[in-house]
């Protein structure tokens, strides 16, 4: 990273004569000469304290000198050899005061608010009135005594609050309308405390050897690192609340500067000097250190590097710095921000500077200007701005930094580098877009293009480009050149490209969205982008006008569509889309007739539904069923849509009544005999077409399908449509009970050749000879003919039971029966219900469709050919053949050794459906017993219930007029049917 050759201070003149000798003083031994080496011959400055205007010199011979600033430094000058540049001001001498002809002033602390200057000489702090320097009486504040060193809590701003180290403790003082000692504690620094720096409850304290940091609250302390004295007086200063800087030296005498938190942990990198310094002072982000060869060296501490050197005249002696608080007031200007705020002094025995920095603003700009923006973030994302401003302002300055930077790299070309600054800086998008020609907003058109506040301010992009080619690339012909050009006007498209996307989901979007998605999509179509599309297809802000007229330009009819869409103009949508599908317009990101469907299927306007459904099925009726299938579309009439489409589109009509019966469950009988019709109508379109086909599948049945069922034998036909069709058809009819199968099978009664489906018809309707004759004497299914028994004999027995229990008879009611004693009689109830069904099945014999089958058997004129099959039926299903009328039917000249197996297995059951019979009825008769036992125990214990005139019943209060009534267990009297009524 490139670092700028910064000079962040200047100088300021504030005196250039330093009166320290007393006046009014002769040595009669010597004669005074008027020279400046005389007047400071032996006197020199021990501190000096500022504060606002004011300035205070305390002497090695016990003075304290008061000036006060009395002009803004307004002269600009040169100073060593034109290097530095620096201002002259002007101090008025106030007054001097003598603390002692012997003492040096060790140190002077201001305390403003209560006009009081603390002086430290002797070991003894004395008060002074700040304005004349008198003594303040002893009434009010007594001297203090025996103190070793003194400072300030540099985290009260007024100095209200001072820390005192005395030989064996330290004091914390509190000068607020008064002295206040807010706490004393003990300490083991011997007898020498060499510095101290005092911050919130942490005290920095050096003694004759190391540095320590003690906790005044806590009388905890810390023991860092030794230093040697005999490279210098001890140094150190406070950074922040929770940073301390000390300054210590290697073996070989260099100088080291180690940062340390008030834990005693290392913070930052280590500062480095060739010697060890005479003295430091900071400001931040600024470390100065005054060299012993009158070199002052500023380092940064953010990175620790080496920033300014100043090289002093070695004329002037006995340099120190120092740290003040003095504020220049300008009286020219209202605006108090162009008063200087003074935070570091040098000074000599002759002399007083103050080293003035920079504003941090000011600073940044120059490093920006240099084209050293690497380094300027760096100083910004490290804090540099925390002193000078509130965080509010800060944040706004940081973002104000990197969109500066931004300008400067856009300049240099380097446009992703760019990007990533305006981002951070979140500059206006609108600058960005007018940068470029081609996409200036007509109503903010500049030139040059107007800037931010405060920010840089630079021309269009076409003119950055041709001033760096001409800068950087004047050698080179005109072809390379406008290829170059091309080139960076690309790489800077791509840039607003890239901002404008990310600027669109940002709030600095609020009042330019339309701008902004505007040029984005001029972007996109530009660059052919896919982007273009997702930009599109959800919520945008573009200009409708001026954005239609960019996708015709380019083609884009696609895009057209979708952004028609985006703003609710969906005829105009789908008339484009068309249009496409339809070869009248040429886009080949059109996805095709599938995302009109779609699009169609989820459109809440009906209207559209029903006129572009119409070119949908006309293209393709299986998609244009899948429109009025849509969970969007389910509130549409189901009896429109299904005469709208069995008017010219059977297919789709087919695929819509199978979505009513088998998706949705409907159980409208017209739905389900139209879909019927329709399975036949297709069927007899392939019959019209295949009919050779047809008699060749009955043939090969005939053939080789003994063992097997005609239907089975259907399933096995792979990937033939008549086939597939008639199966599904079979299957629908087996599960549909809605349908009128009269109305089906007098459509297909004159096509012979579907045999197998006025089966399944018959089978529908309960016609089940019809049926089984034309599987034994069309078909030759003997298979399916007992297949067929089996299945429906179950729905037949299934049928009746349902029917037996619709229409039970009523129970009638016991008169005065209780309700937790009618539970019994319930439970008695429903195993006679149970008993009943194996009777049932006794009587169902006589309507058995086995002896149908065995009927029609003996009715055809091969039935002694058939007599295998006929006996294997008898065998295998002897239960469902009543033994007396199978003795009737079957020819006389069967011998009974045919029939052996069959006469034995339903002998057998006979017998046993007997026993079974007489076990059930002696079961059922114990049960009445034991009810009627019970009921009559019940009545026994149970008291008369009287019903007169009054008696009502408490569901419905009328009369009680006969004898059908229940008590509830409440004691309730209800009449029996108001009782079933609210108990279902």
């Amino acid at each position: 990273m490139l670092v700028p050759n910064n000079e962040p201070f200047f100088l300021i003149e504030l005196l250039d004569k330093i009166p320290l000798e007393k006046t009014g003083f002769r040595n009669p031994l010597f004669p005074i000469r008027n020279t400046n080496a005389q007047l400071n011959s032996n006197v020199q400055i021990e501190y000096i304290e500022t504060w606002d205007k004011n300035i205070y010199i305390g002497t090695s011979d016990g003075s304290v000198i008061h000036f006060i600033i009395n002009k803004y430094p307004d002269t600009e000058n040169k100073f060593i050899n034109g290097t530095l540049p620096y201002y002259k001001s002007e101090c008025q001498f106030v007054q001097r005061k003598t603390i002692s002809d012997k003492k040096p002033i060790n140190k002077i602390i201001v305390i403003p608010s209560e006009s009081i200057l603390l002086v430290l000489c002797d070991n003894t702090i004395i008060f002074l009135d700040s304005k004349s320097l008198n003594n303040v009486s002893t009434s009010k504040i007594s001297p203090i005594k025996n103190v070793l060193n003194v400072c300030t809590n540099e985290a009260i701003i007024s100095n209200l609050q001072i820390c005192i180290a005395k030989k064996h403790s330290i004091e914390y003082i509190n000068f607020d309308h008064g002295v206040h000692q807010l706490m004393e504690l003990p300490h083991n620094y011997s007898n020498c405390i060499l510095q101290m720096r005092c911050y919130s409850n942490k005290v920095c304290i050096a003694d004759n050897s190391s540095y320590n940091i003690f906790d005044i609250t806590t009388g905890e302390s810390i023991s860092l690192f030794s230093y040697n004295q005999a490279y210098g007086r001890p140094l150190l200063n406070t950074l922040d609340e929770d940073e301390f800087m000390f300054v210590t030296s290697t073996a070989q005498g260099m100088g080291l500067g180690v940062f340390v938190s008030s834990r005693g942990d290392a913070t930052r990198g280590t500062l480095q000097w060739q010697y060890y310094p005479n003295s430091i002072a900071y400001q931040y982000p600024y470390i100065l250190a005054l060299m012993d060869d009158n070199t002052l060296d500023i380092h940064n501490i953010l990175d620790q590097r080496l920033i300014q050197r100043i090289h002093i005249p070695k004329d002037m002696q006995n340099l120190r710095i120092i740290n003040s608080k003095l504020i220049f007031n300008n009286n020219n200007q209202k605006n108090e921000e162009k008063n200087l705020n003074i935070k570091i002094l040098l000074y000599s025995n002759s002399k007083l500077y103050a080293l003035t920095m920079k504003p941090i603003d000011f600073q940044l700009k120059e490093m920006m200007n240099e084209k050293y923006v690497n380094y300027a973030l760096f100083l910004l994302e490290h804090n540099i701005l925390k002193e000078e401003y509130q965080i509010e302002i800060k944040e706004a300055k940081l973002r104000q930094y990197y969109r500066n930077a931004g300008y400067v790299l856009m300049n240099e070309m380097l446009f992703d580098d760019a990007l990533e600054f305006f981002q951070k800086g979140n500059v206006s998008p609108i600058i960005l877009i007018n940068l470029f020609e081609e996409y200036r907003i007509p109503s903010l058109v500049t030139s040059p293009v107007k800037a931010e506040n405060n920010e840089m301010e630079t021309d269009s992009i076409n003119a950055l480009i041709k001033r760096h080619l001409n800068k950087n690339y004047k050698d080179i012909d005109e072809t390379t050149k406008e290829s170059f050009s091309q080139a960076f006007y690309e790489n800077a498209k791509n840039m607003l490209m890239k901002y404008l996307k990310y600027a669109r989901n940002n709030k600095i979007s609020s009042g330019k969205k339309q701008e902004i998605d505007t040029t984005l999509l001029k972007l996109y179509v530009e660059s052919n982008n896919n982007e273009l599309y997702n930009l599109i297809k959800n919520e945008n802000h573009c200009g409708i006008e001026e954005s239609i007229e960019v996708l015709k330009e380019k083609n884009k009819y696609y895009a057209m569509g979708l952004l028609y869409e985006s703003k609710g103009l969906y005829q105009k949508a789908l008339d484009i889309w068309i249009k496409i599908e339809s070869k009248q317009l040429k886009d080949l990101d059109f996805p095709g007739i599938r995302f009109i469907v779609d699009f169609i299927s989820n459109v809440d306007d009906k209207e559209l539904v029903w006129k572009y459904s119409k070119w949908v099925l006309k293209e393709d009726q299986q998609l244009g069923a899948k429109i009025f299938m849509s969970d969007k579309h389910t509130d549409l009439d189901a009896n429109s849509v299904v005469s709208y489409l069995n008017q010219h589109w059977n297919e789709a009509a087919l695929m819509y009544l199978e979505y009513l019966v088998k998706d949705l469950k409907s159980d409208n009988t017209v739905f389900h005999t139209n879909l019927g019709l329709n399975y036949i109508n297709s069927i007899i379109k392939y019959t019209e077409s295949s009919l050779d086909e047809l008699k060749r599948i009955d043939q090969e049945y005939n053939n080789f399908s003994e063992n097997q069922s005609y239907i089975s034998y259907l399933k096995t036909i792979k990937s033939n449509k008549i086939v597939d069709s008639r199966l599904k058809f079979i299957n629908f009819i087996n599960e549909s009970d809605y349908c009128n199968v009269s109305d089906i099978l007098k459509k297909i009664n004159s096509y012979d050749v579907l045999m197998i489906e006025k089966v399944y018809l018959y089978s529908k309707s309960y016609e089940h000879e019809k049926a089984l004759k034309i599987l034994l004497y069309q078909l030759n299914d003997y298979v399916g003919a007992e297949e067929y028994c089996h299945n429906n004999q179950k729905k037949i027995e299934k049928q009746k039971n349902n029917n037996d229990n619709t229409t039970s008879t009523p129970i009638t009611p016991t008169p005065v029966v209780d309700i937790n004693e009618n539970t019994y009689l319930q439970n008695k109830n429903s195993q006679h219900s149970s008993s009943n069904l194996f009777l049932n099945t006794v009587q169902k014999k006589n309507e058995s469709l086995y002896l149908t089958l065995l009927r029609l058997y003996m009715k055809m004129e091969n039935r002694d050919l058939l007599a295998p099959k006929i006996i294997k039926v008898l065998n295998t299903s002897y239960q469902e053949f009543p033994l007396k009328e199978v003795l009737d039917i079957i020819p006389l000249h069967w011998s009974v050794n045919m029939l052996n197996n069959y006469l034995t297995r339903s002998l057998k059951n006979s017998v046993h459906v007997d026993q079974q019979t007489k076990i059930i009825k002696n079961i059922v008769q114990g049960e009445n017993k034991n009810v009627k036992f019970a009921l009559t125990k019940y009545l026994d214990k149970t008291k008369p219930i009287i019903i007169d005139n009054n008696s009502k019943c408490s569901l419905c209060d009328n009369e009680i007029f006969d004898d059908n009534f229940i008590k509830t267990s409440d004691g309730n009297i209800v009449h029996f049917n108001c009782y079933n009524k609210n108990n279902k």
